[in-house]
């Protein structure tokens, strides 16, 4: 990665939090630095993913309209038809 810089970061975590953690690099032979950015990064994925809306209830009843589903094909239709007839050349 260009641009990138490591930083240090000091943290008080709770001694049961870190024998698991222990036991864990033991048993998966990985760097500690690599289990936390892992484990940073999956927790930072996780929280972007249930902040996203969701869109089923978002939209729910933008099919309700007040008028048929025709009118609106009919318009559509108008609409579409003007545009290019105002590009045709007489």
């Amino acid at each position: 990665m260009e641009g990138f810089v490591d930083r240090s970061l000091s943290v008080r975590l709770d001694s049961g939090v870190l024998d698991e953690m222990e036991r864990v690099l033991k048993t998966r032979r990985i760097s500690k630095r690599r289990f936390l950015e892992e484990a940073i990064r999956r927790s930072a994925r996780q929280l972007r993913e249930e902040a996203q809306p969701d869109v089923w209830t978002q939209t729910l009843g933008a099919w309700k309209r007040r008028e048929t589903p025709e009118a609106t094909v009919q318009r559509a239709r108008t609409a579409f038809r003007q545009a290019f007839d105002r590009h045709r050349t007489p």
